[in-house]
Order: structure tokens, then C-alpha cells, then sequence
């Protein structure tokens, strides 16, 4: 691989790191203010959990090109929480396939590198419902924006097919981390304990409400190296009928059935 390519899969993996420090970032942040909040007013974190979402490789089928990757979520109790609640994991993998944009040149000054669609996705741990809405991610250059936007720019107007950008781009993930730490959120679960610990009652096939998050959107520009990612919207509930730990988290944030109707889902 020429000099050239190789500073281009470079500058991929910068900017996916990065775009994966963003992320993580932002996740953290709103963690600390739930807990500030939760610790104002006296109520006791019994677990979190994470969603992680990986590429680990780009493929050339068909005459397009597919992101390959998966999307895993995990319910991971506190040591005070660990004797009641069971840590859960659920993991699902995805093919999904790359826009391509075609019709630009060299001379253009805004040439698209990578637009990813992915999801919506859904998993099931024990009952907790994790559903993540759809994720869009897209990469563009600007040939006079800098010197990573004018160098990508320049290679895009060479016409490299789909088989040389897939192993370019999968080299990229690889050394940027996305392939193993990936897009990263953990968001803690909260809840208050009635005097004698226990869980409560709950009635049948109810849907609990646990958290409605919503992180970005995200703009990051690195020498010409533009990254979009848009609204995340991260949804959790709590299937009481769907498995133990839904039965245990709908009974105690939704004790007596302060929830809907688990038959109102799919209305």
C-alpha cells in the first residue's frame, strides 16, 4: 500500500477514535448528572446498563458494499444489587449496507467517504427491553477544509471500487478501535427500595418505563475530515412477563401495574 493510502486509513482511524471518545463522552456526562440527581433526592442505583455497538468489517458483495458488525447489551447489577438482580447479555449481529454516492470528482470540494445507516435494533435481557432507534453516521472531506479533507478528496477522484474502499475502510475500524471498543453508551438504573427491600407487586403483562435517552447529535471536524453522527435515542423497559429480571425491575419501578399494557406494544 502506498504512502498516500496508508496516511487515508490512518486518518479514517483518527476519526472514528475519536468519534468513539465523543461518544463515550457524552454518555459519561449524562451518567454523572443522573447520579447527582439520584443522589439528591435519595434514590439508589441497583445496576446499569451498557450498549455497545461494533463494525468489525466492511465486505464487497454483489457490487456494494456492507458494514458487518454487532450490537450487544448487558445489564450488570451493583455488588449491593448483584444476590437479587441477574446479570443479562444479549447480543445481535447486523449487515447492513453502505450508501454509495456517486457522481463526484476530484475537482469537488465536498467528496462523501462513508454513510451508514444502522437499526433500528431491539434485544432482550430477561425481560429488559433495550431498543435503540436508528443510528446515521456519515463522512464527508472538504478538499479545501484541510489536509486530510484535500487528501481524501484527491483519492476519491481516482474511482477506487468497492473492494479496494472495503479493505481500506476495514483496516481503519481495526486501528481505530470500533471493531473492539466500539460505540460505547452505559446509562445507570435507578430505583427507590420500599423499608423492607422488597420488589413489590406488579400486575400481569405490563411494559415498565425505565429510561428514555437521547444523546447528540455529534459534529466533529478534523482537518477537513468531517464526521455526522445523528441523534441517538437509546429506549429501555421492562417486560414483566418477558423474563426474570423484567418481572424484577417492572415490580419495583412499577409496583401495581403503573405501567401499560404489555399487549399495547405493538399497537
Amino acid at each position: 500500500m502506498s504512502r498516500t493510502r496508508m496516511t487515508a486509513v490512518a486518518a479514517l482511524a483518527a476519526i472514528v477514535g475519536l468519534l468513539t471518545f465523543m461518544a463515550s463522552a457524552t454518555s459519561a456526562g449524562t451518567t454523572q448528572s443522573q447520579r447527582a440527581s439520584a443522589a439528591a433526592t435519595g434514590i439508589t442505583q441497583i445496576g446499569a446498563v451498557s450498549v455497545r455497538v461494533r463494525i468489525n468489517k466492511f465486505v464487497h458483495r454483489a457490487g456494494h458494499l456492507y458494514a458487518v458488525g454487532t450490537t450487544t447489551a448487558k445489564f450488570t447489577p451493583t455488588v449491593a444489587s448483584a444476590a437479587t438482580y441477574p446479570t443479562a447479555a444479549a447480543q445481535k449481529r447486523f449487515v447492513v449496507r453502505v450508501k454509495s454516492i456517486r457522481g463526484f470528482s476530484s475537482a469537488q470540494r465536498i467528496c462523501p467517504v462513508l454513510n451508514l445507516t444502522l437499526g433500528p435494533l431491539d434485544l432482550n435481557l430477561l425481560g429488559l427491553m433495550v431498543h435503540l432507534d436508528q443510528v446515521h453516521l456519515v463522512i464527508t472531506a472538504d478538499s479545501q477544509g484541510g489536509i486530510l479533507g484535500q487528501l481524501l478528496c484527491s483519492l476519491a477522484g481516482h474511482g477506487a471500487n468497492h473492494a479496494n474502499k472495503a479493505a481500506k475502510l476495514t483496516k481503519a475500524v481495526h486501528r481505530s478501535g470500533l471493531s473492539s471498543r466500539g460505540l460505547r453508551m452505559v446509562v445507570p438504573i435507578y430505583a427507590t427500595a420500599s423499608a423492607n427491600g422488597s420488589t413489590g407487586s406488579i400486575s400481569p403483562m405490563f411494559i415498565c418505563p425505565i429510561l428514555d435517552l437521547t444523546l447528540g447529535p455529534l459534529d466533529l471536524n478534523l482537518l477537513g475530515l468531517m464526521v455526522h453522527l445523528d441523534t441517538v435515542h437509546l429506549v429501555i423497559t421492562a417486560d414483566s412477563e418477558g423474563g426474570l429480571l423484567g418481572q424484577l425491575l417492572a415490580g419495583l419501578l412499577c409496583g401495581g401495574g403503573g405501567g401499560a399494557p404489555a399487549g399495547a406494544r405493538a399497537a
